[in-house]
């Protein structure tokens, strides 16, 4: 099973524990729907690289702002 599947549950559980100002996630958790989260529910910032498919626009606010703004030596700490 793959880990996006379970990545809400698991953000929701850390973030009770212990809240971030930032959550960083390889492009395996790049979804809509997990940038939503956090950025909505969690009130942190995603820095999730796009996943690039050809022939695919890029759909979603946070996914296109991600793709717009996305800073590689903030990803590479």
């Amino acid at each position: 099973m793959h880990d996006a599947k379970h990545a809400s549950t698991l953000l929701r559980q850390c973030h009770k524990r212990r809240k971030a100002e930032c959550y960083l996630m390889d492009k395996g958790y790049d979804s809509e729907k997990i940038h939503t989260l956090i950025n909505e529910e969690l009130k942190a910032e995603a820095i999730i690289p796009v996943r690039c498919r050809k022939r695919k626009k890029i759909k979603g606010k946070y996914r296109r702002k991600m793709r717009d703004e996305f800073d590689e030596d903030i990803y590479q700490l």
